[in-house]
């Protein structure tokens, strides 16, 4: 389920009423089209840049935006998208995401936080976009701080938070029962934080032991 950053999203509506700028159908196509190439029920977008919060249905996915950040311009802003049409497989049969699946139960400029629940899944997924490791630290510390404080008494044992984060930090140094060796980068002050958050919320990062992948770090565009 990757996370990733975004241009604009196309056009959203809340409650049913279109709002705000909007990019082509054409190009909201194609993003859509391409993601149906890979193997994903969720998909979550950092920077999406929307000028409100709400839902839209986009080709075959459910898309859920948060508000952005206030200003001039709208900046930040996390979306999820949901998979309508790939089966999600139970013993009772195949269940498919609608839009009665999700509920949002948080919603600001660089956190999204959506309960799922289709046939057998009940889950919650947690899209966010940490501050730049260029930030100051008193900023960075604040943001991990109340990101804690705002998800920690939203989660229940019977309901497990998948994360999609684009966390801007580094780890692997410092192993753990979060953390494994697999991709080691040195934990820097916001490795530091996104480990303690992971800590405090029973969270694992998969793709940093050993048997999992051969893919580690973040992903550029060809000569960026």
């Amino acid at each position: 389920s990757p996370c990733w950053k975004a241009k604009p999203m196309a056009r959203w509506v809340d409650d049913a009423k279109p709002f705000g700028r909007a990019l082509s159908s054409a190009e909201d196509r194609l993003l859509a089209s391409s993601l149906e190439q890979l193997p994903c029920h969720l998909y979550g977008f950092a920077e999406t840049r929307l000028p409100q919060a709400g839902w839209n249905q986009v080709g075959c996915f459910l898309a859920y935006s948060g508000p952005p950040a206030q200003g001039a311009r709208p900046a930040a802003g996390c979306a999820l998208w949901l998979r309508t049409g790939m089966p999600i497989q139970s013993p009772h049969g195949p269940a498919y995401f609608s839009k009665d699946s999700a509920v949002v139960v948080h919603s600001s400029p660089t956190r999204l936080l959506v309960n799922l629940d289709c046939g057998p899944l009940c889950l919650q997924v947690l899209v966010m976009h940490a501050p730049h490791y260029q930030r100051p630290l008193a900023e960075i510390e604040e943001w991990w701080t109340r990101t804690t404080d705002i998800v920690s008494p939203l989660t229940h044992a019977t309901r497990p938070l998948i994360v999609l984060a684009d966390a801007n930090a580094t780890i692997g140094s410092r192993t753990s029962r979060c953390v494994g060796p697999a991709g080691a980068q040195n934990e820097g002050p916001t490795g530091v934080r996104l480990h303690r958050f992971m800590e405090a919320l029973s969270l694992c990062a998969p793709s940093t032991f050993h048997g999992r992948t051969d893919e580690h770090g973040a992903w550029a565009r060809p000569g960026a």
